[in-house]
């Protein structure tokens, strides 16, 4: 996402800013409200995590900055929208990179795990519906599961 310098814009000189006043997951009851800006922050996290993991100290720092700024704004249009629920997201395409996207499914089962508060259905749908979701990526791009294994197990 382009940060927008013009001041007539319509959320001013920094657009992104707005992103710590809009709230995550608006239709789970959740005893912790999150903010897309502490979710995108923890993504950024979690892919510098990842890619330090899988390359093991033999890593471009170039690369893994440019994902992990890429990761700080992967949910930049939510400014104008509001949060979009992951399940419409799985009909919109997005050119965010497979590490980003893996980082971003992370960080939302983590915090599934440790503030869902709605019926015991709703969380067990939507952890176990993540967990797969998250194993069956990784494979996918070629992330072996003991890399992102202490990241999922550490809130069970």
């Amino acid at each position: 996402m382009e940060i927008n310098n013009n001041f007539d814009a319509p959320f001013g000189p920094l657009p992104a800013l707005r992103l710590q006043y809009v709230p995550r997951w608006v239709i789970v009851n959740m005893d912790r409200k999150q903010s897309v800006a502490e979710h995108s922050f923890n993504v950024a996290l979690i892919v510098k995590y990842i890619y330090e993991a899988k390359f093991k100290g033999s890593y471009n720092v170039e690369v893994m900055n440019s994902m992990m700024i890429e990761a700080l704004f992967h949910d930049g249009d939510e400014i104008y929208t509001g949060d979009i629920p992951s399940p419409a997201k799985e009909h919109i395409h997005y050119d965010t990179a497979s590490l980003i996207k893996l980082a971003d499914m992370i960080e939302s089962y983590r915090h599934a795990m440790l503030h869902c508060r709605d019926t015991k259905a709703i969380k067990t749908f939507v952890t176990v519906k993540l967990y797969q979701k998250i194993t069956d990526f990784a494979v996918a791009i070629c992330i072996g599961y003991e890399i992102i294994k202490p990241l999922l197990d550490e809130v069970k």
